[in-house]
């Protein structure tokens, strides 16, 4: 019960800072990661919100994993987006608008702390979201690293996403460069720092 419990923390704590993060480069006015870019392209071409066009496409990456790993879903395919969404707009209202050097800095405690957010999810093993658990279900297919698969559908989001008339940013770039490779070293990071707590009852493998 105590791992449990610590796990379903470690959800709602990364989902929290996700959400924060995303908050924090929304208010630079250079935020957009990938994903941003292909919702706002998809709500465009559908005439929908891009909340509607977000859940439309976790539904696809649901879909798409219970065929390749299901595996990969569990309880915080459920509760990250819920605590992200939190997160978001309590970072939102509390944020001020930033600008210049003080700007760049913001946006670079972003994506450090989105990276991290994502790391904490994906080390509770209790099922990741849409994205991630799209992600690690075809780096074990392919036999490929994680930041190798997030480069690829990073890249593709944002093609798309353009395509479809999304807003594309200079954080887009960035983020697609950078955000798999922090990911996977915040992944060792948290794996070595919780094992002793956790020890090896894992809910996920």
């Amino acid at each position: 019960m105590k791992n449990i419990l610590i796990r379903v923390l470690m959800l709602c704590v990364g989902g929290i800072l996700i959400g924060i993060a995303i908050a924090m480069c929304a208010k630079t006015g250079w935020g957009a990661d990938p994903l941003t870019v292909f919702y706002d392209g998809l709500s465009k071409t559908m005439n929908i919100t891009q909340g509607l066009a977000s859940n439309y496409t976790s539904y696809a990456m649901i879909l798409l994993v219970i065929f390749i790993n299901y595996k990969q879903l569990g309880i915080g395919t459920l509760v990250v987006p819920f605590c992200t969404q939190f997160g978001i707009d309590y970072g939102l209202q509390l944020i001020p608008v930033m600008g210049g050097l003080t700007a760049i800095l913001m946006l670079a405690a972003g994506f450090i702390l989105l990276a991290l957010g994502v790391s904490i999810t994906i080390e509770a093993r209790m099922g990741k979201s849409a994205y991630d658990a799209l992600i690690f279900s075809l780096s074990e297919k392919f036999h490929m690293q994680y930041h190798h698969i997030r480069w690829i559908l990073d890249i593709l989001l944002v093609v798309f996403g353009v395509i479809m008339k999304g807003n594309l940013t200079f954080a887009t770039l960035v983020a697609v460069l950078i955000m798999g490779k922090m990911i996977t070293f915040f992944n060792s990071i948290i794996e070595k720092a919780m094992n002793p707590i956790l020890k090896d009852k894992v809910l996920e493998k």
